[in-house]
């Protein structure tokens, strides 16, 4: 009950760069069937959803094919331990995949392991020059209102280009006491 419909990938609100004014990819199943149309697959396709084989991963495929398949894009749910979607997902041998990214932080250099063309924790495999380029800048100066300029702008093109999608944002409450210790 505290998820919220989230529509921009790795970025969350708080965070610099995070721009909530882009617009947003919605389900709209009228623009699904004119673009499977567009496509030449009007009566749609059948395809395979890998995820990791666990909870809430599961549910969420569940929940995700089942939309899909309604839409024409028949769905077959694939869950595969953990490791073994890691060596799929670097193999590229997947036909549609998803995961979650938990890591909520203020600043968007963090993201870096995940949005860079060669870094470790890049799923979705993208790489993009620019967005390798606006992260050094972003990196390389310590003015804020700056930095929150760049980062806008690397949100924009992975929103642009559509490079992976976001489903839901789960705040997440961290707790810290100072008589706490080991």
């Amino acid at each position: 009950g505290h998820a919220k419909a989230h529509y921009y990938p790795y970025w969350t609100p708080g965070m610099l760069g995070y721009n909530d004014q882009l617009p947003k990819y919605e389900y709209n199943p009228e623009k699904v069937k004119q673009l499977l149309a567009e496509a030449g697959v009007p009566d749609g396709f059948d395809t395979t959803l890998m995820v990791i084989a666990r909870e809430p991963e599961n549910k969420i495929g569940e929940m995700a094919a089942e939309m899909w398949t309604k839409l024409g894009i028949r769905t077959k749910l694939e869950s595969l331990e953990r490791l073994a979607w890691i060596d799929r997902s670097k193999a590229m041998n997947f036909e549609a995949s998803f995961w979650r990214f938990s890591t909520q932080a203020v600043d968007p250099d963090l993201n870096s392991r995940t949005i860079l063309s060669d870094a470790s924790a890049n799923w979705s495999q993208f790489k993009d020059p620019e967005i390798d380029r606006l992260m050094a800048e972003g990196r390389s100066t310590h003015d804020v209102a700056k930095r929150q300029q760049i980062y806008e702008q690397v949100q924009r093109i992975i929103y642009d280009k559509a490079y992976l999608g976001s489903g839901y944002y789960m705040p997440e409450n961290k707790v810290y006491r100072k008589e706490v210790k080991g």
